[in-house]
């Protein structure tokens, strides 16, 4: 089965095609203009099924394994053999469509209709998407029709999501479901013999593209469940829980929880870590020291921070009690079973 996103009639690219690193293949269009002395020959061009572009009265080019701008070169080698005092342009017209593999034990895992130019990121949210609509495809009438009526048109839409929102909880419902598990920082598109790791909440935070990159032909993309975690609280812009990936350090934590906060204090970072026996410890660390100190799952961070405007001192409440979370306290006469009861 094949998903296809219904937004790629129209495509759209996030730069112009690098000519050097654009791989070509099967389904994409090149206009092919050849100026002699005496005519001009237009031509439209496919890369078939097989990976050969037929250009009429010259001959077949072989473009497997080619990159764009070599491509280029070939059909302008082959071109001037057959006459050498011609002046040729070719420019890639139109960009091919191929089906990925998407593997994870997500339920709607399988082939994805995806272009040199999608990145990992869109992919993501095709699957999401997919899956969010095929969830409101199967809630339906009484009579097993879907309840979105055509005739209608976006009034009918607007109004079945509402609907869905309010008397089915179908937005409650998607939030419970496996592919909210899906990891965004443990991806792995398998690339021949080579593996690349993609980290999309790091690319959220930096922008860089290598933790983001396009999906070639043959690609393998496997995207696991989230299972390791660390917590950032305190003078972070972002506090909450965060999805774990070896090898990250401190700064890698406060980076991802968006940075830190105006008003924390960088003096000392408390680290609360489980160690082999799983007996919790405490430490303190430089914010210098961050990016050289390895962060390790079911990390605890706590950046101290103060607030001059609405001063307050909080404590964290957490293991077998009815309401674990944070609780504002009175220094000197707050007491623990005051927090606990």
């Amino acid at each position: 089965v094949t998903k296809k996103n219904k937004n790629q009639d129209t495509f759209i690219i996030d730069k112009p095609v690098d000519p050097k690193k654009y791989f070509v293949g099967p389904g994409d269009q090149f206009h092919i203009n050849i100026i002699s002395s005496n005519e001009t020959f237009d031509h439209n061009l496919v890369i078939s099924p097989t990976g050969k572009l037929l250009i009429p009265s010259v001959g077949i080019v072989e473009c497997n394994r080619l990159t764009l701008s070599e491509l280029i070169k070939e059909i302008k080698k082959q071109i001037r053999s057959w006459n050498k005092n011609v002046k040729i342009n070719v420019e890639l017209e139109v960009i091919r469509q191929f089906r990925v593999l998407v593997t994870g034990q997500f339920n709607n895992a399988g082939y994805f209709v995806v272009t040199p130019m999608t990145r990992i990121s869109d992919l993501f949210e095709q699957i999401i998407s997919d899956y969010n609509q095929r969830k409101k495809e199967s809630i339906s009438g009484s009579n097993g029709e879907s309840i979105y009526n055509e005739t209608f048109g976006m009034r009918s839409r607007i109004a079945v999501d509402d609907f869905y929102k309010r008397k089915l909880g179908i937005d409650q419902n998607l939030q419970k479901n496996d592919i909210n598990l899906l990891s965004k920082r443990n991806i792995t598109v398998i690339r021949g013999n080579d593996s690349i790791k993609v980290d999309l909440e790091k690319f959220k935070v930096t922008g860089n593209e290598l933790y983001n990159p396009y999906i070639h032909q043959n690609d393998i993309i496997h995207i696991p469940y989230k299972n390791r975690y660390f917590t950032v609280k305190g003078g972070i812009q972002k506090p909450g829980e965060y999805e774990y990936k070896v090898n990250d350090n401190i700064n890698d934590a406060l980076l991802i929880a968006g940075g830190l906060h105006h008003n924390a204090k960088v003096d000392n970072l408390r680290i609360t870590r489980v160690d082999s026996t799983l007996d919790s410890k405490s430490f303190y660390l430089k914010m210098e020291q961050s990016k050289n100190s390895e962060l390790f799952p079911e990390d605890h961070i706590m950046v101290p921070y103060f607030d001059n405007e609405n001063p307050h001192n909080v404590v964290e409440i957490i293991g077998e009690v009815k309401y674990p979370g944070s609780y504002p306290i009175i220094a000197g006469e707050t007491t623990i079973n005051d927090i606990i009861y």
